[in-house]
C-alpha cells in the first residue's frame, strides 16, 4: 500500500519534521501493509533504502514515536512500526470508486529522486502538497492546477494582517522565503504567472510510476542478507 491518508500526511505540516524524517515516513509507505504497518524492518534497509547513517535511523524511530505520528514494536533485531492512523483495511473497493478515499501516492518517480532527497523539510512538503493536488487518489491527475498569487501566498507563508496580527500559513515560512522555494519548484513543475494566477503543470517524468521492482510481490529482491524488507 504505497499510500499516505490526506490527513496524515497535512498532518505533518504541525509535526516541525526533518528532512531524514519525511524519508524515513516515506520508506515506511513504500512497504507498509493495509494496516499502515511495515514490518521486519532493521536498520540496514533504512539506510540503504532512505540514504542514511544508522544513528539517523534511530534518531528518527525514537524522534518520530515521541512526536506521535509512528510507533514501533521491537524484535529480535528489527521492528515492527506503524505510520499512525494510516489504515485502510475500513475502505472497500466502492469507496475507492467514489472517491471517498483521500491519500497521497508514494508510487511516483519524485519520491525516489535523488534531488528531492537534497531539499529542506518544508521544501519536501511543498513539493508533496502541489503534487498531491494534481495526483492524489486519481488514476489521472488535473492539468493544470490554478490559483491566485494572492491566495497562494496565503496558503504557505505568514501574512501580517492590517490589525497587526498574523496569520500563519501551512509552512510557516515568510513570503521571501517561500519566493526563494520557486527555484526548486520548477526542478518538478512548469510554473508561469498571468493574470495574478500562479500556474502549475507537473512534469510527465516526477508523476510516472515506480518500477514493479520496488513494490508488491518483487520487492523483497532488494533485500539485505539479513532478509528484512517487509514481506506482504
Amino acid at each position: 500500500m504505497q499510500r499516505i491518508k490526506l490527513n496524515v500526511f497535512k498532518s505533518w505540516f504541525d509535526k516541525n519534521l526533518t528532512g531524514k524524517e519525511i524519508d524515513f515516513l516515506l520508506v515506511l509507505s513504500f512497504y507498509q501493509d493495509k494496516r499502515g504497518v511495515t514490518r521486519g524492518v532493521y536498520y540496514k534497509d533504512m539506510m540503504r533504502e532512505g540514504k542514511m547513517s544508522a544513528q539517523t535511523f534511530y534518531d528518527c524511530k525514537k524522534s518520530l514515536t515521541e512526536k506521535g505520528v509512528i510507533s514501533s514494536v521491537e524484535g529480535q533485531d528489527d521492528y515492527d512500526i506503524t505510520l499512525i492512523g494510516n489504515d485502510f483495511t475500513i475502505y472497500e473497493k466502492e469507496d475507492y470508486e467514489e472517491g471517498k478515499v483521500k491519500y497521497l501516492s508514494t508510487t511516483y518517480h519524485l519520491f525516489r529522486d535523488p534531488y528531492f532527497r537534497t531539499l529542506k523539510p518544508k521544501q519536501k512538503l511543498l513539493v508533496m502538497d502541489l503534487l498531491n493536488i494534481q495526483m492524489a487518489g486519481r488514476p489521472n491527475g488535473v492539468n493544470t492546477y490554478r490559483i491566485y498569487r494572492e491566495n497562494f501566498i496565503k496558503k504557505y507563508a505568514n501574512i501580517k494582517q492590517n490589525d497587526g496580527t498574523k496569520s500563519k500559513g501551512l509552512l510557516d515560512i515568510t513570503v521571501r522565503t517561500l519566493q526563494k522555494y520557486f527555484k526548486l519548484l520548477k526542478h518538478y513543475f512548469s510554473v508561469s504567472l498571468k493574470n495574478g494566477m500562479y500556474f502549475f503543470i507537473i512534469k510527465k517524468q516526477i508523476c510516472k510510476i515506480r518500477s514493479k521492482s520496488y513494490n508488491g510481490k518483487s520487492h523483497h529482491n532488494t533485500a539485505s542478507s539479513k532478509g528484512s524488507v517487509p514481506q506482504k
